[in-house]
């Protein structure tokens, strides 16, 4: 996982006691594995933080205790496991005199919502959401270093695997030799099941590799990324195998228009629906508006989808160090689909395009 400066996880945490003095919230506990890793420094499959009189408490179990101890960036480590937990969360509550607790309502459970309740009785439990994932929208210096890093493994992986390409060969293998050529690069993991769509299947927007083999004039869209240091890439690009017949070849142009003209918006202030009407416009002069039937793009981080949307419904406006994905596409069912897509953070002085890879259509 990524370890940062312990400067940026102080600066996170100090947003976080800012956020909760405004909402009037003595204590927060964070359950969410991503969220404790943004606060913190620290991951592991079991753990909670409490945030309560100033301080940060991580409660996890002995597997992790060493290695927290010396390197998740909180005030203390409390030593527990899953049935004395919430007793060690209500002692600590008390020490502070914290009568009233937020905590993640959208990513809890029903059932552990009720075993919080029984076992901290006297504590207001105040559900609320998305309080972490408002303050990682933003990211620093560091973690859009490491998104960075995370789409040059993308790039190099679309030059490798378009020597793979090639009339015959199933999508299935292609996926293949693309997942094992990233996973090669010492990544975490995969940032999501790799996309492979050939020919009439490119229509299907998230299409599983399946047996179908490419043909001469097929177009093939590719969408991956990687989890590199606890940090997303996302990339699509669509490559013809000889040369595309006339409608598809159209396709693409106005694809590659779309994707291009919201890009040359990107700048503090624009608003995110306006990148995606903007992405629209470009369709609608090729009459192929309504084949474009997904939201522009989606934050990207930690998470693979994380928050703001851009598409039509957004009330965003874009901000230096957002992060997220520019990605139209045109899909008509029987003749095939263009997806074009890349990752960008904001900048006061507009787009820094993460993504490297070329996007005028290859023909192979």
């Amino acid at each position: 996982m990524a370890q940062f400066p312990a400067a940026a996880y102080t600066a996170r945490q100090r947003k976080l006691r800012a956020l909760l003095r405004k909402m009037n919230a003595p204590a927060f506990c964070v359950t969410s594995g991503v969220n404790i890793l943004y606060l913190t420094g620290f991951s592991c499959s079991f753990g909670r933080v409490l945030a309560a009189g100033g301080k940060l408490y991580l409660f996890t179990d002995s597997r992790y205790t060493f290695d927290a101890r010396r390197t998740a960036a909180v005030h203390e480590v409390v030593e527990t496991d899953g049935a004395r937990i919430d007793k060690h969360l209500r002692e600590v509550l008390a020490a502070h005199g914290a009568r009233d607790m937020a905590f993640e309502s959208n990513l809890v459970s029903h059932a552990e919502f009720l075993a919080m309740k029984k076992a901290l009785r006297g504590v207001a439990l105040r559900p609320e959401s998305n309080w972490v994932e408002s303050l990682r929208i933003i990211k620093d210096e560091h973690e859009i270093r490491a998104i960075r890093r995370a789409c040059a493994v993308g790039d190099k992986a679309f030059r490798f695997i378009r020597k793979v390409i090639k009339p015959g060969v199933t999508e299935r293998r292609v996926a293949a030799e693309l997942n094992a050529f990233l996973m090669a690069q010492q990544v975490d993991a995969l940032a999501f099941d790799s996309i492979v769509a050939s020919g009439p299947r490119g229509a299907f927007a998230h299409a599983h590799p399946s047996d179908a083999r490419i043909r001469k004039g097929d177009l093939v869209t590719l969408d991956f990324g990687v989890r590199l240091n606890g940090y997303h890439s996302d990339m699509t690009r669509t490559v013809a195998v000889g040369r595309p017949r006339p409608e598809l070849a159209r396709m693409y142009e106005a694809v590659r228009r779309a994707q291009a003209a919201p890009l040359d918006m990107i700048r503090p202030g624009a608003a995110a629906a306006a990148l995606d009407r903007a992405a629209r416009a470009q369709l609608q002069l090729f009459d192929l508006d309504k084949f474009f039937t997904h939201g522009l793009g989606h934050g990207v981080g930690l998470d693979i989808h994380e928050i703001p949307r851009v598409s039509s419904l957004s009330d965003a406006r874009l901000k230096s160090g957002l992060v997220f994905t520019v990605e139209p596409g045109v899909y008509i069912d029987g003749l095939g689909g263009v997806r074009i897509e890349d990752t960008v953070a904001v900048t006061p002085d507009g787009p820094d395009i993460l993504t490297r890879s070329p996007k005028k259509l290859i023909v192979l």
